[in-house]
């Protein structure tokens, strides 16, 4: 039986079927871990079989990739504002004929290209912050990298980025799975975000199109397969999803790999000294606290998932966190260990035909990251009392890092490690 409109789908709209969840509305956005060893194991109905969570990797990993699951939250009225963009809500062939234009603009060249200019403001962040004995990790560095990146890559102007940095917040928890819950005012908050970027997205393309630069926006303008192009509607979109996507989990990511730099000493000489080792280290923080901490796929006909039978139309919530800690996928899951062997196999990253865009500008922002607070703080310390998360379902991200130090070292002369 195939989807129609009208349907559980409609459900989705409103977003009531994740506040019949005891299990997500509840649970501790510092630990979420306890709460998904409750629900470990095969596929649960809720909220009277209109949710099936997933929490194993073989299911959520074959829910990813499936012919006959969807995005379809195009049906949600939070995701309308975001529709043309493949990063959210788009299906084959829609998503693939994007992807395949964006993918042109958007190349792993450029990414590394970006490499000289996200280490020296990795440097200059933290050289602002010498002299404290208390640094907040995500206000004075993995809040703005990140978001700075990409307003790089777009060749947004520097006197326009904090502007850009005030929309992506309310934006990317405006459409979270349970953005209904939250108050009314962060859900003004979202729609004047939304509408905000767009305009000035939208003018910012057109003065591409008049004097065209060499930038990741002038690319999605005029990247070109056998005459198909994006429309104006989707540069914007897409430029948008980039700006919101790729820069709250890259947050998230700096923020876990501090944390575990402050807590496990021994990592801190390796992951400043070898790339090798900050790649493992990387990988590893992904594994062990994903930044996206659940997806939603829908049913777009009947089906099977881990013995459980499946109607169309029913929502797939897929517990990223939980599957990245498979102790069947991943042996003694719960314990950080870089020396991991298959720790490159998580789903931080999603898989399939939406596996991350920006996967490898997140991998190599962390990177750089981290290794200059691994080689620069001096004795780090987490403070239990100086961590705030934002509750969210989707993402497991900090609004607040504070971190004890003893000094700042300098920066290494450029290419020594």
């Amino acid at each position: 039986m195939t989807v129609t409109p009208g349907t559980r789908t409609a459900a989705l709209a409103s977003g009531a079927l994740f506040e019949q969840v005891p299990a997500l509305t509840d649970l501790d956005p510092a630990d979420p871990y306890p709460a998904y060893s409750r629900l470990f194991g095969p596929p649960v109905e809720v909220a009277g079989g209109d949710v099936v969570i997933l929490t194993r990797f073989a299911d959520c990993a074959e829910m990813m990739r499936h012919p006959d699951v969807t995005l379809r939250r195009k049906d949600s009225a939070a995701f309308r504002g975001l529709s043309s963009s493949f990063l959210n809500v788009l299906d084959p062939p829609e998503h693939t004929r994007i992807r395949r234009l964006v993918n042109k603009a958007f190349s792993a060249r450029s990414v590394e290209l970006l490499r000289p200019w996200l280490e020296d403001q990795v440097h200059l962040l933290l050289d602002r912050t010498a002299g404290q004995q208390t640094i907040d990790v995500i206000e004075s560095l993995a809040y703005p990298l990140p978001l700075f990146a990409i307003c790089e890559l777009l060749d947004i102007p520097v006197a326009d980025r904090h502007a850009v940095m005030g929309w992506s917040r309310p934006i990317t928890f405006g459409v979270d799975l349970l953005a209904g819950r939250r108050p009314r005012e962060d859900q003004v908050r979202y729609r004047s975000s939304l509408r905000q970027s767009r305009l000035y997205i939208n003018e910012l393309a057109a003065q591409r199109r008049r004097s065209p630069g060499d930038d990741l926006l002038t690319r999605l303008i005029s990247t070109d397969d056998a005459g198909d192009r994006l429309t104006e509607r989707e540069v914007t979109a897409t430029a948008i999803g980039l700006l919101i996507t790729g820069h709250e989990t890259t947050v998230s990511l700096i923020g876990h790999g501090a944390i575990a730099l402050a807590q496990h000493p021994k990592l801190r000489g390796p992951v400043a000294a070898d790339e090798s080792a900050a790649d493992a280290f990387v990988e590893e923080i992904l594994r062990y606290d994903s930044p996206v901490q659940a997806t939603l796929r829908v049913a777009a006909r009947d089906l099977t998932v881990g013995g459980v039978d499946v109607q169309a139309g029913t929502a797939l919530l897929l517990l990223l966190g939980a599957a990245n800690r498979d102790p069947e996928q991943f042996a003694d899951p719960d314990r950080l260990a870089v020396d991991r062997p298959n720790n490159r196999t998580h789903l931080a990253f999603g898989g399939g035909a939406h596996f991350c865009l920006g996967a490898s500008l997140g991998r190599l922002e962390a990177k750089i990251a981290l290794a200059a607070l691994a080689a620069r703080l001096v004795n780090p310390r987490a403070r239990l009392d100086g961590v705030r998360y934002d509750k969210s379902v989707m993402l497991r991200t900090q609004t607040r890092l504070e971190i004890d130090v003893d000094g700042l070292l300098p920066r290494k002369a450029p290419g020594s490690r």
